[in-house]
Parts: C-alpha cells; sequence; structure tokens
C-alpha cells in the first residue's frame, strides 16, 4: 500500500510541476500575442476580424490512415461511405465510439485520404 501512495505522490507532484509549467508558458504567450496586437492596432489593423488557426492534430502514424482505408476496402468492400470508414477505423483503434466530434474529425480525415489516393490513382 506504501508504495501505491507514493506513486501518486509521484505522480501528482510531476502533474503539478507540468501544470505550472504550462500556466508560465501560457502568459508568456498571452503577452506576445498582445504585443502583436499592439504593433497591428498601431498600423490600423482590427485584431478581432483576424481568426485563430488552429493546431494540427496528429492522430494517426505516417501512412496509417490509407493503410487502414485500404484493408477495410478489402475486408468489408460494403463500406463504401466515409462514415462508415471512419466508424470502422475508431472501433479498430479502440477509440470512443459514440463521440460525435471524434467520428465528426475521423470522416473529414477519411474524406480528404480518399480524395488524396484517388486524385493520384491508388
Amino acid at each position: 500500500m506504501k508504495h501505491v501512495i507514493s506513486g501518486l505522490i509521484k505522480k501528482r507532484a510531476r502533474l503539478a510541476g507540468e501544470i505550472t509549467h504550462r500556466h508560465r508558458e501560457l502568459v508568456e504567450m498571452e503577452a506576445e500575442l498582445s504585443n502583436i496586437d499592439g504593433v497591428l492596432k498601431a498600423y490600423g489593423y482590427d485584431t478581432a476580424t483576424i481568426q485563430d488557426v488552429g493546431v494540427y492534430n496528429r492522430m494517426f502514424k505516417m501512412k496509417e490512415l490509407g493503410r487502414l482505408i485500404r484493408q477495410i476496402g478489402r475486408e468489408r468492400p460494403e463500406l463504401a461511405d466515409n462514415v462508415d470508414i471512419a466508424r470502422e477505423i475508431i472501433a479498430r483503434k479502440e477509440w470512443d465510439v459514440d463521440s460525435a466530434f471524434l467520428l465528426s474529425v475521423v470522416r473529414t480525415r477519411v474524406k480528404d485520404a480518399r480524395k488524396y489516393y484517388r486524385r493520384r490513382g491508388l
């Protein structure tokens, strides 16, 4: 029991340290953004009209999505729709099959990958 508690204490300390570190990084990024906004406003730009750009979250290893799509096409040819293929990929990767957001993201990636391979005749 003692080793379990000591492990939890170490884990908590590590997480708290990471939160502190990321908070400092966030404060620095906000200060940098404020400085950039100040310069843009000085030149007459309305920074409220500049949309945020999302960060791409890597969900699949290199060429993994294409391999999965082709494998599903061979094993389950009745799945021709992007949504059905996305559901099958989510199930095979053992992700949350009930997540509508995850299904939407994977469906979009499947659609883009299939379009990419179709254009190249693969």
